[in-house]
This record gives C-alpha cells, structure tokens and sequence, in this order.
C-alpha cells in the first residue's frame, strides 16, 4: 500500500480476454475493484506460504536469481562467455539420439520412413545424399561392395 503523502505507483498488467475476465468476476465477486484486488492477492501472497495460496510474486532472492538467469541466457545468445561446452554436449545427444534413430528404421525395413522423414527436414535432394551415406556407412548401399 502506499504511505500518507506518497504517489501512487504505477504497475501494467497484461492478460489476454479470458484473463481478464476472470479477474473482473473474482473482483467482482468480492466487492473490490479490480485494481485492489490484484494488489490483495500480491500482498496475500507473500503471508500465505502453508500451500494455501498460490505464490504469485517471486521474493527477492528469486527476482535476483531470474535476473541473472536471464543475463547469463543473454550473454550466451550474444557471444559472450563460453557456451561451446554446452553446444558440443547437445550436439553430440542430438547427433547419438539420431544415429540410433536411423538405425533402427533402417534395421527395421523403413528405409522409405526414414528417407521422407528426413526430405521433410532437409529436402529431397539432400535426403538421398543422406540415405546413401547412411547405407554406405552400415555396408547395405552398392558403394560399400
């Protein structure tokens, strides 16, 4: 709540329809408007913390851990730091889950599946490219003979 002689602050709220809507008849439903209704459920937000209650706004610590969270995503995003470590290991689950994919269509006679599959992602011409590597490589293409 504000203090005697202090201005209001502003806050901006952005719900879809729907949001709103339930917001206005939960308002509504109990008397208030809709402004004193939303700071009710912030402030009882942080009194009830048996599980009775939602939590609705993050404490301080929590603010400050999304923080930086948030600049850490960012600095990663833009070059900054070293994500290679955490862009090789997901590469390499990424390529090992796909190898172990492709095997098993091609081990269980779907070797069309797997070549639509693939057109579907990379295009058909780089499709067959990739079904002949993969033949070859598993010795069941003309090359490997």
């Amino acid at each position: 709540m504000t203090g005697v002689g202090k201005p209001p602050r502003h806050l901006s709220v952005s719900a879809t329809d729907a949001e709103w809507d339930i917001v206005r008849d939960h308002a509504s439903r109990r008397g208030l408007p809709i402004n004193r209704y939303l700071v009710g459920l912030v402030e009882r937000d942080g009194r009830e913390v048996d599980g009775t209650a939602p939590i609705l706004a993050l404490n301080p610590a929590e603010q400050r851990e999304l923080l930086d969270g948030i600049r850490e995503i960012r600095a990663l995003l833009a070059g900054r730091g070293s994500p290679v470590p955490l862009v090789e290991d997901v590469q390499a689950r990424v390529a090992a889950r796909f190898a172990v994919w492709a095997a098993d269509m091609l081990e269980s006679g779907r070797e069309e599946d797997l070549r639509a599959a693939l057109a579907a992602v990379r295009g058909e011409r780089e499709a067959r490219a990739d079904m002949a590597r993969l033949t070859r490589s598993r010795g069941g293409g003309p090359e490997s003979r």
